[in-house]
């Protein structure tokens, strides 16, 4: 019995006939959403530390407004 059959409409993804899962065989798109993903939590981590600067900030300013 065949294991992996062509998903009609689409040249790059196949179904796995054992558990029906659908698989991209494209490796390039593959690998072109990894490294979005990356670029994605890069710049999400870039804005939680503006996020927690700000905060020091904020807390800093506190303190020298209490001190007058």
């Amino acid at each position: 019995m065949r294991r992996y059959a062509r998903v009609e409409g689409s040249s790059s993804l196949i179904r796995d006939l054992r558990n029906n899962a659908v698989l991209n065989m494209d490796n390039a798109a593959i690998e072109k959403a990894k490294q979005a993903k990356i670029l994605r939590k890069q710049k999400e981590k870039e804005l939680d530390d503006l996020k927690q600067d700000v905060l020091d900030i904020k807390e800093m300013l506190n303190k020298i407004v209490e001190r007058l």
